[in-house]
This record gives structure tokens, C-alpha cells and sequence, in this order.
């Protein structure tokens, strides 16, 4: 699996040719226009806020949450989900 970067209006940095981009919709413009990064690490997965104006929460199986702490990678696993605003959530599942 890819890196993924995640916003409103995801643009993804030159230096990250693998990442792929994706759009969520963000009426209230609570999610940033690139807001987020998840990259699959082994088992783990690596999730960074990417200086949203927002933030980000992480929270795991067991319903512990936490805020990211803008531009500093996070690992997490499968079971947990990301909420980056707006109503917008990404639970973090296995691939079919």
C-alpha cells in the first residue's frame, strides 16, 4: 500500500512521488486543504498531522483518544480511527 495524503484540496510534495492524494469533503472547511498522512508501516501505521489548522484525533480500539502533535509522526494499528473534523473519519481497517 501507498502513502496517503488527505484534505480538503490534498496537494502532495514533490519530494513524496509514491503518496497519492485524497479528497474529503470539507463543507465547513474545518479539514485542511492537506491535512494529513498516513503511510503503512509493517503491521503499524503511521499517521502525521500535517500543521492543520484543526487537527487531529486518534483514537484506538479501546476508545482512548489522543491529538496529534503537528508534523510528528504517530504510529497506530488497525482498529483505531482518525477523525481530522467536519464529521469526516477514517477507521483504520485490513485490506479485502
Amino acid at each position: 500500500m501507498r502513502p496517503v495524503v488527505v484534505g480538503r484540496a490534498p496537494s502532495v510534495p514533490g519530494d513524496d512521488p509514491e503518496a497519492e492524494a485524497l479528497r474529503v469533503p470539507s463543507p465547513n472547511h474545518d479539514i485542511s486543504r492537506t491535512h494529513l498522512r498516513i503511510e503503512p508501516r509493517g503491521w503499524q501505521i503511521e499517521v502525521t498531522d500535517l500543521n492543520s489548522t484543526n487537527g487531529t484525533l486518534v483514537t484506538s480500539p479501546d476508545g482512548q483518544t489522543r491529538r496529534l502533535t503537528p508534523g510528528q509522526p504517530s504510529e497506530v494499528g488497525l482498529g483505531w480511527t482518525i477523525d481530522i473534523g467536519d464529521g469526516q473519519k477514517i477507521l483504520l481497517e485490513p485490506p479485502d
